[in-house]
């Protein structure tokens, strides 16, 4: 995170999306194990480079989709393509789940999570903004 990188205006235009890159040096094998790169070993996986992208303004669900399969799948061509709704959190394992499955299967075209209330055994439901 780096505190005032995203800006409003650009020359004077409206922004309309922040681009973020991240390359990591590490993998996850399909034990799931975390795999060091070695040097000189021919077994070491390829870095994985993560793209996230946050929209200036919700256009809703379709239009997510839109920029990320004709845009910007289009330009790189990614094996996998994870879409996570905002304020959605994660499980600590959902993207390998998800990665897996199109690990384990190369003719998958789609997959989906599962997604549940983390209600910390319901004090929460008491506040009526978090109950609705």
């Amino acid at each position: 995170y780096q505190d005032g990188v995203m800006k409003k205006q650009v020359d004077g235009k409206d922004t309309v999306a922040h681009i973020f890159e991240y390359t990591t040096q590490l993998s996850v094998d399909a034990t799931p194990q975390l795999v060091l790169p070695q040097a000189d070993n021919p077994n070491n996986l390829v870095p994985v480079q993560i793209i996230f992208i946050v929209k200036a303004k919700n256009q809703k669900k379709i239009n997510s989709h839109r920029w990320l399969f004709n845009a910007v799948g289009s330009m790189l061509n990614p094996e996998i393509c994870v879409l996570i709704d905002a304020g959605t959190k994660p499980g600590h394992k959902s993207i390998y789940y998800l990665w897996e499955a199109f690990y384990n299967d190369r003719n998958l075209g789609g997959c989906c999570g599962e997604i549940h209330a983390m209600i910390q055994g319901g004090k929460k439901l008491l506040n009526p903004l978090v109950a609705a």
